[in-house]
């Protein structure tokens, strides 16, 4: 069948259907992300309609079959598929909408093989940009008509809420709508320059805020960014903002698994707990951002992973120390972008995490007391230290414990 004749018939079908003409939903086989080549042809056909004007947005989805984790990572490469096609019709992606939502939002909710079919799909929006000639007397307020045996008409006020967008200089990005936004926040920000959302990103910035990457119940996680936002005691937002975070993602792990975290403070530390806050990934100008919506600014919040396979792989190693009076260690991760407390097993031995295949690029920090006089540690690196395979165990020796007292 021909090309331009499928794509009629699916059109027919859509308007049988009731379809929205201006969203297009794509199904797919179970367990799978591949695009058909009618599909294709259904998805040019939709896209050389449209005008000039039009935008788009994808929103991909999965049927319940299978965990939750799963179909979301069924969903993710679905949405990918769409854009990798839409790419390659010349769209500019970047101003491209784009999310997958799993098994969330289902369009059938019956237990069905014909109901799961329904819900694997893709929908692909079409929406357009009108252009409105204004009067040349505009006034600021607009009186209700007054129906018959009712009270006097009110004032409303005929001005939409105006949303502001302030690119700082870190490359965050924050929408507000004013009017509705305290004034103290808006005044923070500024024009962008002054970079009033903090973005954290190394582990020597985790360090010196005293940040460890570990939730408050012990989870391990690895910080793709972290962003503290410019003090507002006094700010009670009666609307929520808008933040798009810049990452670089140098795992290549799904952004799909990507959670939010509010900071908590525990054992002496900056730790994390997580948020129900749902969040977004977007390409803006070929950036890749992490969107949150918020309604505070009192503490910084973290975008992590967690620490688990497939992309994460870690093992416990044992360093052993001259006998110390007390010690205060974390273990510092680089490929996993991690500060993790370690394990004391007793007064000369620990237990630090680290990454399976990375582990000589980690290192402990921390202080203690040896032979009754502080020490300090900047940099204790697995590399420069002796392994006793017969112990199992990194071992430091007297002479270097010697050369990090104070």
């Amino acid at each position: 069948m021909k090309p331009f004749l499928l794509c009629c018939i699916l059109a027919f079908a859509a308007v049988c259907n009731g379809q929205d003409q201006n969203k297009l939903i794509i199904r797919f086989q179970n367990d799978s992300h591949e695009l058909t080549s009618a599909w294709c042809d259904s998805i040019t056909h939709f896209i050389g309609a449209s005008d000039a004007n039009a935008q788009f947005e994808i929103y991909a989805f999965a049927s319940e079959s299978g965990d939750s984790t799963y179909n979301n990572h069924l969903s993710y490469r679905r949405e990918m598929a769409a854009m990798k096609y839409l790419s390659s019709l010349n769209l500019d992606t970047s101003q491209i909408r784009h999310s997958h939502l799993g098994e969330n939002y289902p369009i059938c909710l019956e237990h069905t093989s014909k109901c799961k079919a329904m819900n694997r799909r893709v929908e692909l929006r079409r929406h357009f940009i009108t252009t409105t000639i204004e009067p040349e007397v505009i006034k600021d307020e607009v009186l209700i008509t007054k129906p018959k045996n009712s009270p006097n008409p009110k004032k409303v006020n005929s001005n939409p809420p105006v949303t502001k967008e302030v690119v700082q200089q870190n490359g965050i990005r924050i929408k507000y709508v004013e009017g509705r936004t305290p004034r103290e926040f808006i005044d923070a920000l500024g024009d962008g320059k002054g970079n009033a959302f903090g973005l954290i990103e190394t582990i020597t910035q985790q360090s010196e805020q005293n940040m460890q990457t570990i939730t408050e119940d012990g989870t391990l996680l690895s910080s793709l960014c972290i962003i503290c936002p410019p003090p507002c005691k006094s700010c009670l937002f009666d609307t929520t903002y808008v933040v798009y975070v810049p990452i670089h993602n140098p795992n290549h792990c799904d952004l799909s698994q990507v959670k939010f975290y509010n900071e908590v403070v525990q054992a002496g530390a900056r730790r994390w707990k997580e948020s129900k806050n749902k969040i977004n990934a977007e390409y803006i100008d070929g950036v890749q951002y992490i969107v949150v919506e918020l309604n505070t600014a009192s503490e910084c919040i973290n975008f992590d992973y967690e620490i688990k396979p497939p992309c994460f792989e870690i093992e416990n190693v044992v360093v052993e120390f001259p006998q110390t009076e007390s010690i205060d260690l974390t273990s510092v991760c680089p490929k996993y972008n991690a500060v993790w407390p370690v394990k004391v097993i007793d007064q000369h031995k620990i237990e630090m995490p680290v990454a399976t295949k990375a582990k000589k690029t980690a290192y402990l920090k921390g202080k203690g007391v040896y032979e009754n006089r502080d020490f300090k540690i900047t940099a204790l690196r697995l590399k420069k230290l002796r392994y006793s395979k017969k112990k199992n165990t990194y071992i430091v020796s007297r002479h270097k414990m010697k050369k990090y007292r104070e």
